[in-house]
């Protein structure tokens, strides 16, 4: 998995306060076209996925649909995201949480 992002936090939906600042390596890119099958079918609107390591998630807890993420992707603005799918894959070799995302 190419670690190309930082989430920097998880926020509850506003009105409530950000959550604690975090610095937690991942990746994130535009959805895959088997991802694009998947956002169709569930009838979401998502602009990006968002890979968090299993270990990670337990460490800093793992962001929930509804929730905020907020997110550098190397060289780049940080940009806030809304969770509008979370979901865990858990493999023998690769285990992560995967995120479908909508910018705010």
């Amino acid at each position: 998995m190419l670690l190309n992002a930082m989430l920097l936090r998880i926020d509850d939906p506003p009105p409530a306060a950000p959550g604690p600042a975090i610095a937690v390596r991942c990746s994130m890119g535009l959805p895959s076209g088997a991802e694009s099958a998947t956002i169709v079918a569930m009838g979401i609107n998502a602009a990006a996925v968002l890979y968090l390591a299993m270990a990670d998630a337990a460490r800093v807890g793992s962001p929930a649909e509804g929730q905020q993420v907020v997110v550098q992707l190397d060289g780049c603005p940080v940009e806030t995201w809304r969770v509008v799918c979370a979901a865990d894959r858990v493999s023998d070799v690769l285990s992560h949480v995967q995120l479908f995302l909508e910018p705010v």
